[in-house]
């Protein structure tokens, strides 16, 4: 028997050789070419490579040959793009794990919504647009904003909010979108944790310094932070949270599973559904997650599909030992001239710059398309957010650009 990892995240990201040290089946891994010497390096083994990763006949050749020498057991996948496919690879194979039907509703956010307007969870209204489903103009008003969306989207990718006019005007019939109604949010939180066999066993909640719909290609600081269980804010996010249970043990019912589920608090001290997804959080929450209640969620779920781990009497921390927050550094257009390769503060326990001296930045596609990620830890909230601003002081001195000059 095998297990089969796909993976093209960078190994700074995922442990996978220390979470599946011990694993009694062979471990096989499926990545794009330009991870292999990046993961050779540390000693991983059985890699195998593709120069198209998203070539899915590619990686259903890989895992025939691997299956007909040792018969595939588990078939993992922590990334979102990788979620569908990899459901549709276990019924291929009669896999054990997430069927096809139980990620579609989590990825395809028309299902998603349709399904929890059927359950009556509260979320923004919304209307669907494809070549075979016209712009429902009854919905849409000229003088009122709307967030549009790819039906498939990833992340704050392609978000943008628009007029009525606008999108009456530029919009095409040949676009697949969901387009909802604009929210006045006081806040967006996530609630991120992990579910067992359709109960939830481990959950804690984040709160997001500006809701990522209202970049529209304009971007600045983004923090998310871990929210403590003694703010009131914390229990009636939880309490609206419970309602959404249903739509976990219906598609989650059989397995261990992260979560990430999105909600606004409106101006009106409302909680309305932004999205939910059967996935760890991007922005480096799971990070956040660890470092604050001492989790790996995605070391959690990796041994529980290998059967490495029983959930059944695993005691979860109730409380942070200390709060964190990611803190997102927008880019700048330009050529990079200053950007430090480190940090002098012992508060930050992660930094992973994403630009250096001599890049070219010359476009900024979504909100955590930033220069850097920096997570920092405090003992309260007013501490954290003390060490934020000074944090963006020293970002302020230490990153500069000037304007690039093409040939």
């Amino acid at each position: 028997m095998s297990i089969v990892v796909l993976n093209q995240m960078p190994s700074k990201i995922v442990n996978f050789r220390d979470w599946l040290e011990g694993a009694k089946e062979e471990v096989e891994y499926i990545m794009p070419l330009k991870r292999k010497k990046e993961f050779e390096s540390l000693g991983y083994k059985n890699l195998h490579v593709v120069d198209n990763y998203f070539d899915d006949q590619s990686v259903l050749n890989i895992l025939q040959d691997i299956n007909n020498k040792s018969k595939i057991s588990a078939l993992i996948a922590l990334d979102e793009l990788d979620l569908e496919r990899a459901s549709l690879f276990r019924e291929f194979f009669g896999i054990q794990g997430q069927k096809y039907s139980e990620t579609i509703i989590f990825r395809n956010k028309y299902f998603m919504k349709l399904y929890a307007l059927k359950s009556g969870i509260k979320i923004p209204k919304f209307t669907y647009l494809s070549s075979n489903h016209p712009l429902d103009l009854q919905f849409i008003h000229f003088d009122k904003k709307y967030v549009l969306k790819d039906v498939d989207g990833t992340g704050s990718m392609n978000i943008r909010v628009e007029y009525g006019e606008e999108i009456v005007k530029k919009i095409s019939g040949q676009e697949e979108k969901l387009i909802e109604e604009y929210i006045d949010i006081k806040n967006m939180y996530s609630v991120d944790g992990l579910i067992l066999n359709g109960k939830v066993i481990f959950s804690c909640l984040h709160r997001y310094n500006q809701p990522t719909i209202d970049s529209n290609g304009e971007f600045t600081t983004t923090i998310v932070e871990t929210v403590s269980p003694d703010e009131l804010i914390y229990s009636e996010a939880m309490e609206f949270h419970r309602t959404l249970l249903p739509y976990y043990e219906n598609f989650l019912s059989h397995g261990c599973y992260a979560f990430h589920t999105e909600i606004f608090h409106t101006t009106s001290n409302q909680f309305l559904l932004c999205e939910l997804h059967s996935r760890c959080g991007g922005a480096r929450i799971s990070e956040l997650v660890r470092q604050s209640y001492s989790i790996s969620m995605e070391e959690i779920v990796v041994k529980y599909a290998a059967g490495m781990i029983n959930l059944e009497n695993f005691q979860f921390p109730k409380t942070p030992k200390n709060l964190h927050a990611v803190f997102m550094l927008p880019k700048k257009r330009g050529e990079v001239v200053e950007f430090p390769d480190s940090l002098p503060f012992e508060w930050v326990v992660e930094y992973q710059p994403r630009v250096r001296k001599g890049k070219v930045v010359d476009s900024i596609n979504y909100s955590s398309d930033c220069a850097a990620f920096v997570i920092i830890s405090g003992e309260n909230k007013k501490n954290l957010w003390g060490k934020i601003s000074e944090l963006e002081q020293y970002f302020k001195e230490t990153y500069k650009v000037k304007e690039h000059i093409y040939e």
